[in-house]
């Protein structure tokens, strides 16, 4: 099961917050590849997280916090970003591993945007491969667009998705609002629920 290649990559194209980095043509043949040629992790229970700054994911410190938990379960970590919905192991390859959207720069036309590309996304993904996993759980900021989108894919292919309530941590103003997963009251709640699904 060969991934997608590219000629060349698009270093500069993939980086920015717009329609085009949105919409990149690397990002949408690897969605198509990920929904017709990708088999997933059979019997497992599908965790959603946020992307990360730092790539590849998993050198992210917010995600080195919740990682060990995660991985103690019978899970596959999926990713949902401006760059599609990325299966875990696909973290190291481009176009995943270089890639950067700052939320920061989002004006309200392109969230809803952002909100429309990823449910459908989301959409093709629980609809090619939703019948693998024995659950769905959201590890996902409580305001995100990712979470929206999230909930309104797994309501429409009537999917039940356990949500981890996130207990509001204060943080700077000029923190990654994400940084609230990486706090140990969030990341217990996570342990719990998993353990629940069990």
């Amino acid at each position: 099961m060969n991934s997608p290649q590219f000629e060349s990559n698009d270093i500069f194209g993939l980086n920015g917050v717009g329609e085009e980095q949105l919409l990149h043509p690397h990002f949408e043949r690897w969605h198509e590849w990920i929904i017709n040629q990708y088999e997933p992790l059979l019997n497992k229970i599908a965790v959603f997280i946020p992307c990360a700054a730092i790539k590849p994911y998993y050198n992210s410190p917010i995600h080195k916090a919740f990682n060990p938990i995660i991985d103690r379960f019978p899970t596959h970590k999926i990713v949902i970003s401006n760059a599609g919905i990325i299966p875990y192991e696909f973290a190291d390859c481009y176009p995943f591993s270089c890639y950067d959207w700052n939320p920061a720069y989002e004006t309200d036309e392109i969230k809803e945007r952002y909100i429309e590309v990823t449910f459908h996304r989301l959409n093709n993904y629980l609809k090619a491969h939703g019948t693998a996993y024995t659950g769905f759980v959201s590890y996902l900021h409580p305001n995100s667009s990712s979470l929206k989108a999230l909930r309104e894919a797994c309501n429409f292919e009537s999917i039940h998705l356990h949500t981890v309530e996130i207990e509001d941590i204060a943080l700077s103003p000029t923190s990654d609002s994400d940084l609230v997963l990486a706090h140990p009251t969030n990341i217990e709640r996570l342990r719990y629920l998993l353990e629940e699904l069990l």
